[in-house]
């Protein structure tokens, strides 16, 4: 990534004359040098992946920590239920959707994880323990399935196979 003129160069500007000239040659009226960052993508590895998704998002999700749930998600994210056929697009429906679970659902757990990655195409699919306390008292336990597509180190898209009746509508 370029991050200043000497960068721009391919070269350390040392000394104050270099310095004050790129400095008056970049302001100059006669002459606009423009430096662009290159197109660098934040690439996960497999154990940044898994934290990505048992530490910061089911955790957050079973914690009832609302915002921190959505800082996994980029801002035009995706959530679908496959089973279900219901899908939630942006922060907004995917916000109504889990302040809503979080707050009818007295106790939430996730675990008993597996995963599958691919690195180079930023994907991980895991397999998983939903288990529910609900207001009733009755438990709903539930084997599920979710993909998630990562962008820039955040889920771009994540599809839900559930094994039971959906929550999250």
């Amino acid at each position: 990534m370029i991050k200043s003129l000497g960068d721009y160069l391919g070269r350390r500007l040392e000394t104050t004359a270099e310095l004050e000239t790129c400095d008056a040659i970049a302001h100059s009226s006669s002459v606009v040098l423009k430096i662009q960052e290159t197109d660098q993508m934040t690439i996960l590895t497999t154990k940044q992946m898994i934290s990505l998704v048992e530490d910061s998002y089911f955790y957050n999700v079973d914690n009832k920590n609302l915002d921190a749930t959505l800082k996994c998600f980029a801002e035009d994210a995706e959530l679908t239920v496959q089973t279900a056929h219901v899908t939630h697009r942006g922060h907004d429906e995917i916000r109504r959707m889990f302040g809503d679970f979080m707050r009818e659902t007295p106790v939430i757990y996730h675990g008993d994880y597996s995963h599958v990655t691919d690195i180079d195409n930023q994907v991980i699919a895991s397999q998983f323990l939903a288990r529910n306390n609900l207001a009733d008292g009755s438990e709903v336990s539930m084997r599920n399935c979710n993909f998630f597509v990562l962008r820039e180190g955040l889920f771009a898209k994540v599809t839900i196979y559930m094994s039971g009746e959906n929550p999250l509508v």
